[in-house]
């Protein structure tokens, strides 16, 4: 598979046009970022979420996407079970050498099983079989030595420890935590409370500010909370926000819009 809508990528060069909140960024990483600026209201590129939507992409385009999504999410019960571990295993290393090695930008998302409950899922309510989550304790999991922060602490680790090895690889990853932030839908939103929302991002980014090989996405959700108020809520909206000095790029997945992308 060439991912042929970014061939030019490796040879892409000049002045870094933007500053990353990541000082260290590495060089393939601040390749990605400066022609993603270069390229911001100008062109299109097309994207995937997977490896099952390259084919789709192509039959439209006529040409592979020039960027494909994975999930750092193991998604099967317990997290860090040999089953959820193999899952992780697998994103990382078809993100590797099927997209990045190929030519195309790796982004990541992470569907976050709620910390507290291994046979949940990153949605608030019932998800297949997945059972509905408890409100998250921001409050306790903030705290150090409770059970909730050691919950919280070993899955930033765990899924660091994966992402590590994609920096080891010089692989740069557009890395979209707490994605659809506002929405209401999964467990990291407080509706109540927004900033502890904003607070959880900032503990992600201190957390993982040693991988230097992420370009930290912010992306909102098409409405926060219910009804034509949540689209206009940009008072609501702007508590869920961490600060720019904790996120790089304002970005929009194709699920989260109406229409094409």
């Amino acid at each position: 598979m060439l991912l042929a809508c970014t061939v030019f990528l490796a040879s892409f060069s000049g002045a870094w046009a933007i500053e990353p909140v990541d000082r260290e960024l590495i060089p393939e990483g601040r390749t990605v970022l400066n022609y993603l600026e270069s390229i911001y209201g100008q062109k299109t590129l097309a994207g995937g979420n997977g490896t099952n939507s390259v084919e789709s992409i192509r039959s439209v385009c006529g040409k592979e996407p020039a960027i494909v999504t994975f999930d750092l999410s193991g998604w099967n019960s317990p997290p860090w079970g040999k089953s959820y571990n193999n899952v992780v295993q697998h994103s990382v290393d078809t993100a590797k050498a099927n997209c990045w090695q190929k030519g195309g930008i790796v982004t990541m998302q992470l569907h976050w099983i709620h910390p507290a409950n291994p046979d949940g899922s990153a949605w608030r309510d019932v998800h297949g079989r997945k059972t509905a989550n408890p409100p998250f304790d921001f409050a306790a999991a903030f705290q150090p030595g409770t059970k909730a922060n050691q919950e919280l602490m070993r899955d930033l680790k765990g899924h660091a420890d994966y992402l590590q090895q994609l920096a080891d690889a010089h692989v740069p990853v557009l890395w979209r935590p707490l994605h659809e932030i506002d929405g209401g839908w999964f467990w990291w939103t407080d509706t109540g409370t927004p900033e502890n929302t904003a607070q959880l991002w900032r503990v992600m980014f201190i957390k993982e500010q040693k991988l230097h090989n992420l370009i930290w996405v912010y992306s909102a959700s098409l409405r926060c909370g219910k009804g034509a108020e949540g689209v206009e809520n940009v008072a609501l909206r702007k508590r869920f926000y961490p600060g720019g000095g904790t996120s790089s790029l304002p970005f929009r997945s194709c699920h989260s819009v109406k229409g094409n992308c």
